[in-house]
């Protein structure tokens, strides 16, 4: 386990990608140190302050640590009125209500997409396209 300068146990990006998507409670402690430290960020920028370069696989575990973190850690994306984007990981107590409803408003967006797909997924199941036959043994 690697330690920072300040002693705090950092984030353990020296993991390979597939465990990359699991956090610990020391990464969420370490991001929410970064982020009360440096305000909102994004992955890249929270890579960068942990002196890590901002590889996928980095990102992917700063992802990971946000999500576990939820609802403390926001990660989210609002349109300002000059048509610019604001993004990145904020934590919840630092943020506006606009800020929390953009939050709200980005998960609701992913649920509509989400429910949308499983329902695609489901009438290609039970429309007896797909899977015959290794549901019912039954050849084409």
């Amino acid at each position: 386990m690697r330690r920072d300068c300040e002693g705090q146990t950092a984030i353990n990006f020296d993991v390979p990608p597939e465990q990359a998507a699991i956090a610990s409670k020391n990464d969420v402690a370490r991001l929410t140190m970064v982020l009360t430290r440096f305000g909102m960020l994004t992955a890249a920028e929270i890579c960068t302050r942990m002196a890590r370069k901002p590889t996928d696989n980095n990102k992917r575990r700063v992802r990971a640590a946000a999500r576990a973190a939820f609802p403390q850690i926001l990660s989210f994306s609002i349109r300002r009125d000059d048509g610019s984007r604001l993004e990145g990981y904020k934590l919840l107590r630092e943020c506006t209500i606009e800020e929390a409803w953009a939050a709200v408003n980005h998960l609701a967006s992913q649920e509509r997409d989400i429910v949308h797909r499983k329902k695609l997924l489901l009438d290609e199941i039970h429309s007896g396209r797909i899977g015959r036959e290794t549901i019912t043994g039954a050849q084409p």
